[in-house]
């Protein structure tokens, strides 16, 4: 919803603003575009709407007197992210290097993978400092992918589009990019009716929906009704009793469940809790059937779908496996132990930490978090061994 709000700053920004912004970022905006086709152009060029805000005055100011001349190159940065991962150019394969502005900086942002890990890298284009960097091991994809044999664009959004049940008239699109993701080639959709926002993966070699995600615009909250998962029906919002009453837990996963097409019986839950999210209370549920792993969000006092996604990955965990089975888990003590000693840190060092179990390409995982001496730490810790499975760190801005 974050993007909406933007928009809508946007729309009400001055046309100087508008002009400076749009100067700061070297994009030109065809005449009579609307705000939501240049905030389409800005996704094309990989600069997010998030970012558009912190574009300062001094900045803009900079960038319109050519304060870009003093940057130093892709290559300049490519050579810096290389010596921090202690790899030579001929070790990786390069997906993305691109200049972009993150709250008010140029910086860089480089991808590459080796045969075993993926490297996601942010330098700042001034002075080629690393800002933030993560580095996962990569998923093997069986066959390796053929760049030259992708089904192409337009026939990734047919394949979203017919998923969604949508035609092409009644969209407009956003995303259309073919990128890389576990060491498999696929095309990142999104797409926009007056009501929902969609966002597809699809297989670049087959087109199958590799995973998907459907979000009900805020503005359209009075709607009874969301699509429901395909095959399943539609599920109708239940009346709201009393203004401040929530439905429970309970009650808030038989509405998942329900929409899902599942049985209390089908699945693991993993999470089920109350939040807020833009003033509203809702219940965040995550559950998994088998190799597909669902992510909810439910109104607390309506019972109304707010959110799903749904993600299909390889073979199913097998039910007595240690990492498929919450039952074994090594605890949050442990999984905090683990990602402290890979960053070298102590318990007394770090502040506002975080751990909570999650399900993660079928297996049960700790996402780990805490601060310390301004950067900010993410840990994905396999939950049944305590190995890292991930791990990045970035300024805490």
């Amino acid at each position: 919803m974050k993007k909406m709000k933007e928009i809508k700053n946007w729309v009400f920004a001055s046309g100087k603003r508008k002009a400076a912004v749009l100067t700061a970022l070297g994009v030109t905006a065809v005449a009579g575009a609307s705000s939501l086709a240049v905030f389409a152009l800005w996704e094309d060029q990989g600069v997010f709407p998030s970012r558009i805000p912190a574009v300062s005055a001094n900045t803009v100011q900079a960038a319109a007197a050519g304060g870009s001349s003093q940057l130093i190159s892709g290559e300049e940065a490519f050579a810096a992210v290389l010596a921090h991962a202690g790899l030579t150019e001929a070790d990786v394969t390069v997906t993305e290097n691109h200049l972009d502005w993150d709250d008010g900086v140029q910086e860089y942002d480089i991808d590459f993978y080796t045969d075993s890990k993926e490297y996601d890298y942010t330098v700042n284009a001034q002075t080629g400092e690393v800002r933030s960097y993560s580095i996962e091991a990569r998923k093997q994809a069986g066959t390796a992918s053929d760049a030259g044999s992708v089904i192409g664009e337009d026939a990734a959004l047919a394949a979203a589009l017919k998923h969604a049940g949508l035609e092409s008239g009644d969209v407009q699109v956003v995303k259309n990019k073919l990128d890389r993701d576990d060491g498999v080639q696929e095309y990142d959709v999104e797409f926009r009716t007056d009501s929902k926002k969609y966002e597809y993966s699809v297989n670049a070699q087959t087109g199958e929906i590799r995973s998907y995600e459907i979000d009900a615009l805020r503005q359209t909250a009075s709607a009874s009704t969301v699509p429901s998962i395909a095959g399943t029906s539609a599920v109708s919002a239940p009346a709201s009793s009393k203004s401040g009453s929530v439905i429970g837990e309970d009650a808030a996963l038989a509405a998942a469940l329900k929409h899902a097409g599942l049985g209390s019986g089908d699945v693991q839950v993993v999470k089920n809790k109350l939040d807020w999210d833009d003033g509203v209370q809702e219940y965040e549920i995550e559950f998994y059937s088998g190799s597909t792993e669902y992510d909810y969000s439910v109104n607390a006092q309506t019972g109304e779908i707010w959110h799903y996604d749904a993600e299909t990955n390889g073979a199913p965990a097998s039910s007595g496996s240690s990492s498929g089975s919450t039952g074994s888990v090594i605890g949050e003590d442990a999984a905090l132990a683990a990602a402290l000693k890979h960053a070298g840190l102590g318990s007394g060092d770090v502040s506002r930490t975080r751990t909570e179990l999650d399900r993660d390409d079928g297996r049960t995982v700790y996402e780990v978090e805490f601060r310390s001496g301004g950067y900010e730490y993410e840990y994905t810790v396999n939950a049944a061994d305590g190995s890292i499975l991930e791990h990045q760190k970035e300024y805490d801005d």
